[in-house]
């Protein structure tokens, strides 16, 4: 149980001369020799050319345009590119108030997603019965009655075949 407040503080919120918004895609680091947490967050992006290189071609009004990129010239790293984009170093006690913060923003998301796949979703309608059409209905009993016909000759044959034995 949380003990009765004392009073209240308010926090003014100042964006700093350096401050920026951050793309995140992953993170790196460690806990240092003073027992702090270095976490560097970083963005993951396709590699861009290193260079370049494009044609010069003359216009029929005798100027010049830039043309096409020359196939094959271009420079470029391979493989994917993890841009960090900042440092960040906190005790371990702002580290685990950190985490509880974005345990509680993860269970936000998440029921804000579900909210809205609900919402998109599309009402399923009870499919409508089908109704037996003439023709099936029609077929129906030419089945029933072919079924009621061969049973007749089963029995029949049955019934003559005792009789043959009979008269043996």
């Amino acid at each position: 149980m949380e003990p009765e407040p004392y009073g209240k503080i308010a926090y003014e919120m100042i964006k700093g001369n350096h401050y920026r918004m951050v793309h995140v895609d992953g993170a790196h680091g460690g806990v240092t020799s003073v027992n702090t947490i270095v976490m560097n967050v970083f963005s993951e992006r396709n590699p861009i050319p290193k260079r370049t290189v494009q044609s010069v071609v003359k216009t029929p009004e005798g100027g010049l345009r830039l043309g096409g990129e020359v196939p094959g010239a271009t420079l470029t790293r391979t493989g994917v590119i993890r841009e960090v984009e900042a440092g960040l170093v906190m005790t371990p006690s702002v580290a685990a108030a950190l985490r509880d913060w974005l345990d509680v923003k993860i269970k936000q998301a998440s029921a804000a997603r579900e909210a809205t796949k609900k919402r998109a979703a599309p009402k399923k309608k009870a499919a409508p019965k089908k109704k037996a059409t003439a023709k099936k209905k029609a077929g129906a009993k030419k089945a029933t009655a072919k079924k009621k016909a061969t049973a007749k000759k089963k029995a029949g044959a049955k019934k003559a075949t005792a009789k043959k034995k009979r008269k043996k």
